[in-house]
């Protein structure tokens, strides 16, 4: 009997080490008075389902009042231990982060920083969204030189992160929306499904970008159409067995993710970055992802379930 046994504690050691993908979530333009009851019924749909969540705020439009529901809500949650919210800087008021030069764009990112971590009372704040996932080389110098972490922007559409390690500066990606391009428009959870699997096939996991607008009426009232629409996606995570995430989350996972370049020396000067920018060739025999690592161990799993059947 003790071999069986000793089959059965390599067969689940293997398909502990085949981790399932991991889908993150970030709802994008948080602020003080917009469609609050819609911000709110988002997080809120989000929080019942224990999804964790980055929200990214717009500082300049945030938090600019005591009495502000907004903040108080986002508050509220950030000291709730059973959820785990994230804050993330959106900008400073939802401008170009691309164009601008480095000694502007220093100190729109250090007023944003600055002012988010008054109004919600956290020692930090590492993760920077840049407004229409724009940014340039000297974006990145003045995240860097702030303290910031992580940058997510928009999808990359070459190849599959790099397992580097050992830098600290990581891009994100988003490759899946609950929302057409403007943001507005919203799309059928199986659409997004389909998004969200083409990201894990090259990244290893996916990022879902929610924008409250898309979750609202013409009357600027909660959609509650498309709020089922969103837990009807979260069913689609929850029945393939898939981790959830926030963006700061997904570094806390082995999942590898694609760090920028260690130094902004590395990329062209001065010329907005691509996303074909940060990423490795088919040249680099190191540029994989979890995806591969999973299938690799198919071979394994398989031959350890028929060294089982023999025994048994």
């Amino acid at each position: 009997m003790k071999r069986p046994v000793f089959g059965f504690l390599l067969f689940f050691f293997a398909l502990g080490l085949a981790q399932a993908p991991c889908v993150a979530f970030r709802l994008d333009d948080t602020q003080d008075d917009w469609m609050v009851s819609v911000q709110k019924a988002v997080m809120g749909a989000l929080k019942r389902r224990g999804v964790p969540l980055t929200i990214g705020v717009v500082p300049k439009l945030f938090g600019n009042y005591p009495g502000s529901e907004m903040l108080q809500y986002v508050k509220e949650n950030l000291e709730d231990p059973t959820w785990d919210l994230e804050v993330a800087a959106h900008g400073w008021d939802h401008t170009d982060f691309a164009g601008p030069p480095y000694t502007e764009l220093f100190e729109l990112i250090g007023m944003g920083k600055e002012k988010l971590m008054d109004v919600t009372g956290l020692p930090d704040i590492e993760t920077f969204i840049p407004p229409f996932n724009g940014f340039s080389e000297r974006t990145l110098e003045a995240l860097k030189d702030h303290g910031f972490t992580i940058i997510s922007s928009g999808i990359t559409h070459t190849h599959g992160p790099c397992p580097r390690t050992g830098l600290d500066f990581y891009q994100l990606p988003q490759g899946a929306s609950t929302a057409k391009s403007n943001g507005e428009t919203p799309v059928v959870a199986t659409e997004t499904w389909h998004q969200i699997q083409s990201q894990i096939a090259s990244d290893g996991y996916a990022m879902v970008m929610l924008h409250f607008k898309s979750y609202a009426l013409p009357n600027k009232s909660v959609n509650d159409t498309e709020i089922k629409n969103l837990m009807d996606l979260i069913d689609m995570i929850v029945d393939a067995n898939y981790t959830v995430s926030n963006i700061r989350g997904l570094l806390d996972l082995e999942t590898q993710v694609l760090p920028l370049p260690n130094t902004a020396s590395e990329l062209v000067e001065g010329a907005p970055l691509s996303e074909e920018t940060l990423t490795c060739g088919p040249e680099d025999p190191t540029c994989h992802s979890p995806a591969s690592h999973l299938t690799a161990m198919l071979p394994l799993l398989a031959l350890l379930s028929r060294f089982l059947v023999q025994e048994l």
